[in-house]
């Protein structure tokens, strides 16, 4: 990024806003330069990644630590290949079905004794959904009932470099959106769900999206009722193709860390074609004859 381009968009982010149309305006212009796509519908990362704990241990524990590698294409076409303590598997999701490979075999996640790998497809796959459509988050905002801020408000994180929390100045925007099948949370049956609360933090220097909170409502009248909550956390942002992209991510279920991701190499709208998704087949395919 250039002086110039950086010194513009602090001039965006830091001059008054007059409402929430102007704000979101000035979301998407802090966040793209005009090399930016007009959408992503899909990227291609490298992430080292961690997979904590979520039990009823009060102490959270990490459990698994990965490099991965995911290709993602909207609206349902992933593949992870994950390596780890020296074992290495593919799960991908063909956008019907999921599906595991060590190498040696494949095999569907369909039956009940693979559970928890479709379980934790599905938390990959949402997450991959979400970090595509917050990708332009003015965009998403601008769809939401009942749209509440721009508000100025603190955001409480803990600082690794001070090692202790701090309070970080932030805006804050939210609504209510009605299609719950748009967020596909991984801690609540979507059954359950009429609608979803979405709360977004941006930085207030660089309006940066730092934080997204996610909240399914199970009940609207009479009264509201709500669900487990899940968030999205943001940090070390850079400029991707036009566009600024994260370069560090948390995953929160009720408040607890799930995965902690720091994405090495990130490529936007990557050509790739969807059998790339199709699980191989059971046997290896003979080598074809040649002709004499």
């Amino acid at each position: 990024m250039t002086a110039t381009t950086l010194v513009s968009l602090l001039v965006v982010a830091l001059t008054p806003w007059s409402g929430a149309d102007d704000f979101l305006t000035r979301v998407g212009k802090a966040l793209r330069t005009a090399k930016a796509p007009a959408k992503v519908d899909g990227f291609r990362a490298e992430v080292k990644v961690e997979f904590h704990d979520t039990g009823k241990s009060t102490e959270q524990k990490k459990i698994v630590t990965a490099d991965a590698e995911i290709e993602f294409v909207l609206p349902r076409y992933l593949r992870t290949e994950v390596e780890s303590d020296n074992r290495s598997y593919v799960r991908a999701f063909d956008g019907k079905h999921g599906w595991m490979s060590d190498g040696k075999r494949s095999w569907s996640l369909l039956q009940k004794e693979y559970r928890d790998d479709r379980l934790s497809l599905m938390r990959e796959l949402m997450l991959a959904k979400l970090m595509t459509k917050y990708l332009y988050p003015d965009r998403e905002l601008r769809k939401l009932m009942r749209p509440k801020g721009p508000v100025e408000t603190k955001l409480r994180r803990w600082s690794p470099r001070d090692k202790k929390y701090v309070e970080i100045d932030t805006v804050k925007f939210s609504g209510i959106s009605d299609k719950p099948s748009e967020y596909p949370l991984s801690a609540t049956d979507p059954k359950r769900i009429k609608q979803i609360q979405v709360e977004v933090w941006f930085a207030k220097d660089s309006l940066y999206p730092l934080q997204i909170r996610l909240t399914p409502v199970l009940q609207t009248d009479p009264k509201r009722v709500y669900g487990i909550p899940e968030e999205l956390r943001f940090s070390n942002h850079k400029q991707q193709d036009g566009i600024v992209v994260p370069g560090h991510m948390l995953q929160l279920v009720n408040g607890r860390i799930r995965i902690d991701a720091d994405f090495e190499q990130l490529g936007l709208n990557p050509e790739l074609d969807k059998r790339h998704f199709l699980m191989p087949p059971k046997k290896p395919l003979p080598d074809p004859v040649r002709r004499r």
